[in-house]
C-alpha cells in the first residue's frame, strides 16, 4: 500500500520508487515464504513480522534491499556514469579521490541520482557496495 499524498508528492519520487522495488524483492525473492503465511488482519501480519528471528528478518529485508538496487541501479549503467562524473570532476580540477572523504562521494551520488531515479543515499551505497569508489 502506498499512501496516496506521498505517491503524488514529486519531492518523494525516488523514495517510493525504491520502496516499491524493494517491496517488489520481497515478492520475487521470497514469494513462497509469503504464499505459505495466512493472515487475516494488518495486526496478525505485524505479529508475524515480529516473531521472525533478526537473524532472518535482516537476511530477508538485505536481500530485498540488494533487489531494488539492482533493478534500479544495474551495475554496468552506473560504471559508466560514474566514469563520466569522474572525468568532469577532473576536468574542473578535481583529482584527489582517494584523499577527500566522504564529501566527494556524496556529491557524485547526488549528482546521479537523476540519472537512475532513486536517491542520491541509494547511489552511495551502491558504489560503495559495488566497490566502485574511489573512481578510476
Amino acid at each position: 500500500m502506498v499512501d496516496y499524498n506521498e505517491y503524488m508528492d514529486d519531492r518523494k519520487q525516488n523514495r517510493i520508487r525504491f520502496s516499491i522495488a524493494h517491496e517488489l524483492g520481497y515478492s520475487v525473492l521470497h514469494r513462497k515464504i509469503y504464499q505459505e503465511m495466512s493472515y487475516a488482519s494488518i495486526e496478525a501480519w505485524i505479529d508475524f513480522i515480529q516473531r521472525l528471528p533478526e537473524d532472518q528478518y535482516s537476511y530477508i529485508e538485505q536481500q530485498a534491499y540488494e533487489f531494488a538496487w539492482r533493478l534500479l541501479v544495474p551495475v554496468d549503467h552506473l560504471k559508466m556514469e560514474l566514469k563520466s562524473a569522474a572525468v568532469e570532476a577532473e576536468k574542473s580540477g578535481f583529482i584527489a579521490w582517494d584523499q577527500s572523504d566522504d564529501a566527494a562521494r556524496e556529491y557524485i551520488a547526488n549528482s546521479l541520482s537523476p540519472i537512475f531515479g532513486v536517491s542520491g543515499q541509494a547511489i552511495k551505497k551502491r558504489i560503495t557496495r559495488e566497490k566502485l569508489w574511489p573512481p578510476n
